[in-house]
């Protein structure tokens, strides 16, 4: 997958996909724009973005949980006076689930 923001920005809320490979690749180019995208806590992020007066950064949010099993997102791209960020979070009703008793 290729993202591009120019001048605009991206939202990419990764908490609840299956990836099809143990691996996926997303390539991010953001001029004077900004993507951020979500993780999972069980998502291995690898960053290997450029960056001149921009930057890449992440994963921040809450604690990983990986595991040997875990899916791998490599994050690759470049930022000229924007920014590439991702945040770990919990996928949307995990915490609800866990009180219940219903999570994994």
């Amino acid at each position: 997958m290729t993202v591009l923001c120019f001048m605009g920005g991206a939202d990419l809320d990764l908490r609840q996909a299956q990836f099809a490979a143990k691996e996926v690749v997303i390539t991010i180019n953001a001029i004077m724009g900004g993507a951020e995208i979500k993780v999972n806590p069980q998502t291995h992020v690898i960053m290997e973005g450029t960056s001149i007066m921009g930057g890449y950064s992440g994963p921040n949010g809450v604690e990983a949980e990986l595991t040997p099993d875990s899916q791998v997102l490599r994050i690759r791209g470049f930022a000229l006076m924007g920014g590439v960020n991702v945040l770990r979070k919990r996928a949307p009703g995990a915490g609800l689930r866990k009180l219940l008793g219903s999570g994994d």
